[in-house]
């Protein structure tokens, strides 16, 4: 894959700012986007942020005074009728095409599918503008989103995905990979060392046992996603030893997959680890929660485009193990900074999981290398570069 050079991002850090519309079609996410935006304009480039509703990344914008424009590129949100979200898109690109030509950008950043797919449509044709999608996991599973994607990409000047694995599994799907470029997502380090002095919470706060190791996973509950199933199996293997304690972190992500909720408390409740199992819901204080937990997990089912979880637990200092899967691999070193092991393989899970618990020495050992490991290649600063350079590259070519 391409990777942006240290040439060229020394030689973007003194040319003029440049004028970037960040796009994403969901008012919260993803986080990734909105912390190369506000690094971006931290840099003194011209960034302007649009969602289509008022959420977590406008309320961010403002804070900073970031320009926010409100359009709806998620119709959902708002419908259900088939023939009123279609209204709706139209509307929406509609919409987006006046803004890009009133506000003469260099770069639109698009996020998410429909951002990707409705950006594209509002720009086709229009001079000037440089289209950057990103790729942020396996969102090209259907026939219908791959013809979409297909048909729409030859607006794009560049497509940046979150991995290698991700470069590939869009050119898998025969988008040309002279486009591709990855740029890691990155991560404030120093925000979890801050958490160790600032924000204290107990154990008891947040319903685990005073004793034991804490083995966590943290994870959106999507429905055979996120592999909750093998968490909670390896949890009831594990749990025939003494001193063990899980910990869910995440709920739904949509409110219609709430009974899955209810589905995995109804797991545990027959497997009789009830005692052992806390489930937390969503939280926003993550790095403090880190300091609770002595092993984090993400058995992931699906192709994951990078686990993000997982570099938030090594930049804590904590171990981790995940799914041998998408690129996962590119942030975990088997042995090195935790484990990985295969998807659906409850046994395999609980092997690692007791050879963490079993040995405090290898906790800190993985624990440290995994914070190097994030210090030197995932850090906000060098995805905020690698950004940077592509958006650099995509202007001189449009």
């Amino acid at each position: 894959m391409m990777q942006a050079s240290g040439d060229s991002e020394r030689q973007a850090a003194v040319e003029s700012p440049l004028k970037i519309l960040m796009v994403t079609s969901h008012p919260d996410a993803p986080v990734v986007a909105w912390m190369a935006a506000k690094g971006l304009w931290e840099r003194g480039h011209k960034v302007e942020l649009l969602v289509p509703a008022e959420g977590r990344l406008s309320a961010a914008a403002n804070d900073i005074q970031m320009p926010v424009h409100i359009i709806n590129i998620r119709s959902s949100l708002v419908t259900g009728s088939y023939l009123g979200k279609r209204i709706l898109d139209i509307k929406a690109i509609w919409k987006l095409r006046k803004l890009l030509k009133r506000k003469k950008y260099d770069v639109m950043h698009l996020n998410l599918m429909r951002a990707r797919i409705l950006g594209r449509l509002a720009a086709a044709g229009l001079r000037g503008v440089a289209v950057v999608s990103t790729v942020h996991g396996p969102d090209l599973e259907t026939w219908p989103m791959i013809a979409m994607e297909r048909a729409s990409n030859w607006v794009d000047t560049l497509m940046t995905t979150v991995s290698d694995d991700v470069s590939d599994y869009v050119a898998e799907r025969r988008i040309p990979r002279r486009k591709l470029v990855t740029v890691y997502n990155g991560l404030d380090i120093a925000r979890f060392d801050a958490a160790q002095s600032t924000g204290q919470i107990t154990r008891e706060q947040i319903g685990l046992p005073r004793q034991g190791l804490v083995v966590a996973m943290f994870a959106y509950m999507y429905p055979g996603v996120k592999g909750h199933e093998t968490f909670l199996e390896a949890a009831r293997i594990v749990s025939q030893q003494i001193g063990y304690n899980f910990l869910l972190v995440g709920g739904s992500f949509f409110g219609e997959d709430d009974w899955y909720k209810r589905k995995l408390e109804q797991t545990v409740q027959e497997s009789g680890i009830a005692d052992r199992v806390t489930f937390l819901g969503n939280r926003n204080d993550v790095p403090q929660l880190l300091r609770l937990v002595d092993v984090v997990v993400l058995p992931t089912y699906v192709r994951e485009g990078f686990g993000m979880v997982l570099l938030e637990a090594m930049a804590a200092r904590r171990p981790v193990i995940g799914s041998a899967i998408g690129g996962i691999p590119e942030l975990i070193r088997d042995d090195v900074n935790g484990y990985l092991v295969e998807p659906r393989n409850a046994q395999s899970l609980a092997q690692a999981i007791l050879r963490l618990g079993s040995d405090p020495g290898l906790r800190e050992v993985l624990g440290q290398q995994g914070r190097r490991r994030a210090e030197q290649e995932f850090s906000s600063a060098l995805m905020v570069s690698r950004y940077e350079a592509a958006f650099r590259k995509a202007a001189t070519q449009s």
